[in-house]
């Protein structure tokens, strides 16, 4: 997992390098990639084992490339708009909070103090890293704090989504995240056709932070994916938020954002109120 987490804080630094592209193109230019390279470890599972595929997996199939594909859009434009120190520790930090609070709504489950223990601590965190603003003696949310939170829903949606195909369904890791690359490059197709030139600008311009994002971005998730398959959940949400403060670190060490400190102090009280949500909800 600690692997996992710091491949996926490099990806997010190159997407964050690739923030002034448009949004569409370097999304679909990087799932590309991404078909491209793990499809013969898709082969791979056909082959050896055999897997029945059912109308209910291409169901789950079809809702991974919708909701990665939303993800990853909505990720790309929140890099654009605020600094990655900001965006990435409130998104991935919030994401694990608002799937348990969803399940305490919808399940009426009675958490334990130490999970609201948790999730207040998230909510502080959260505040500390993107705190508002005082403009004109009037308090405004700043823009990473609400683009974080977006993306922060969305991968609550999305990870209770494919945890549930990988560990209900029995459904291969490597197939369930190509499918979200799949999604990706058909669902975003329609409009990389009409921009053909600015395909090429694109990827001539950030063809580094394609492959790079193309290659880690789903060998972090398999890994994910593959640790929730082996290892209770408990053990592994924890682990996974270190990513936070890979990637506070590397917004404020390489591209130099402001706040450092402030936001390195906001991303341990998420991996704290995350770790206690996970062992205690």
């Amino acid at each position: 997992m600690l692997s996992a987490s710091l491949l996926h804080a490099i990806w997010n630094l190159s997407s964050k390098r690739a923030a002034d592209v448009d949004s569409t193109i370097f999304v679909w230019t990087n799932a590309v990639v991404s078909m491209v390279v793990f499809f013969p470890l898709v082969i791979y599972v056909f082959v050896a084992d055999h897997p029945t595929i059912t109308s209910r997996d291409l169901i789950f199939f079809a809702g991974t490339g919708c909701l990665h594909t939303i993800y990853f859009l909505a990720l790309q434009r929140g890099y654009r708009t605020s600094d990655m120190s900001v965006v990435y520790p409130i998104a991935r930090g919030s994401g694990p909070v608002i799937a348990s609070a969803l399940a305490i709504a919808l399940f009426q489950a009675k958490p334990a103090p130490p999970a609201v223990l948790g999730i207040a601590l998230v909510g502080v965190g959260v505040f500390t890293i993107g705190i508002p603003r005082l403009n004109s003696g009037k308090l405004e949310l700043s823009k990473g704090l609400r683009a974080g939170l977006l993306v922060g829903i969305i991968i609550s949606i999305y990870t209770i989504w494919d945890s549930y195909a990988i560990a209900k369904l029995g459904i291969s890791p490597i197939v369930q995240d190509w499918s979200g690359s799949l999604g990706r490059v058909v669902l975003l197709g329609g409009f990389a056709a009409k921009k053909r030139s600015t395909i090429l600008a694109v990827t001539k311009k950030n063809i580094k932070a394609i492959l790079i994002v193309g290659i880690l971005s789903p060998l972090a998730y398999i890994l994910v994916l593959t640790a929730y398959r082996y290892a209770p959940v408990t053990a592994v949400a924890p682990a996974r938020e270190l990513s936070v403060l890979f990637g506070v670190v590397l917004g404020g060490q390489i591209l130099k954002e402001r706040d450092r400190t402030k936001r390195f102090a906001g991303s341990v009280l998420l991996i704290i109120g995350v770790a206690l949500v996970a062992i205690w909800n």
